[in-house]
């Protein structure tokens, strides 16, 4: 197989460990079109559905993007930048 196509498999591979491994997945799943995340209970939306349609690696990287800022801002004394 090309090395490309190795090291983009490793990093798709990479990405969807540490999605699964966030604090804020509670539950992970993947369609044929999406990446979902489920978060738990008292966060001020229930969780994050990214498209494939940016490549699978983009879509993962987002979803941790979004799990990040939602994580951060629930932290108690977070004020919202100016």
């Amino acid at each position: 197989m090309d090395t490309n196509i190795l090291a983009n498999i490793q990093r798709v591979n990479e990405l969807r460990k540490r999605v699964k491994s966030h604090c804020m997945c509670l539950h992970y799943e993947e369609d044929e079109n999406h990446v979902l995340v489920y978060y738990p209970e008292g966060f001020r939306i229930g969780g994050v559905r990214v498209s494939k349609g940016m490549g699978l690696a983009k879509a993962l990287e987002k979803a941790l993007e979004y799990m990040e800022k939602e994580w951060t801002e629930s932290l108690p004394g977070y004020k919202i930048p100016v």
